[in-house]
């Protein structure tokens, strides 16, 4: 089996340690996986990465990046696509449907889309749009995976979100309990 992991980067912040945490989990279960993200150090020796995991960089920019993983798609085939968080799901979509395969894709959503585009960035166009976007473009995918049920619970009133059409399912972030024993050491 082969997975894609769209996140924004790989060498720092929750998304960069979330993607890590998804990757090595799936590579114990022997599944191929590829990070594709748009920031971060490409040296290898920086992250948590091990050797199995291919990390591809597919742009700078959310808004530009949807052909690069749409190319991605066309030509590696992976089995599903994982899109981390509300600033690349829309992206992962559009690129899914460009590229014309059968990929299914799984979004997954950490905060309240309602905060981050009423409170947090409303001052900002571009990102409050993205909460628009998401009532089009979401119910595309194969499935929904958040952080916990208020973060469902605010999709489904935010975006119109009907669970019996669309499977959305809590997965809490995964913590690699190998490091934080490491932590606790030092």
């Amino acid at each position: 089996m082969k997975v894609s992991i769209l996140t924004y980067s790989v060498g720092y912040g929750a998304f960069a340690t979330i993607a890590e945490n998804i990757a090595m989990g799936l590579t114990s279960a022997g599944v191929e996986v590829k990070v594709l993200y748009l920031n971060g150090p490409a040296t290898r020796g920086l992250l948590g990465y091990t050797n199995g995991v291919e990390l591809i960089r597919v742009g700078r920019r959310a808004r530009t990046c949807w052909l690069a993983v749409a190319c991605h798609l066309r030509e590696r085939r992976p089995d599903a696509l994982i899109s981390l968080g509300w600033i690349l799901n829309p992206a992962a979509v559009v690129a899914v449907a460009v590229a014309r395969t059968r990929t299914p894709l799984i979004l997954n959503e950490q905060s309240s889309l309602s905060y981050k585009t009423r409170v947090e960035h409303r001052h900002q166009f571009r990102l409050r749009l993205l909460g628009k976007l998401a009532r089009v473009l979401y119910p595309r995918a194969a499935a929904i995976t958040g952080a916990s049920m208020p973060v469902l619970a605010d999709l489904e009133r935010e975006i119109g979100l009907d669970p019996r059409r669309l499977p959305l399912y809590v997965i809490p972030n995964a913590v690699d309990s190998r490091k934080r024993s490491e932590e606790r050491r030092v």
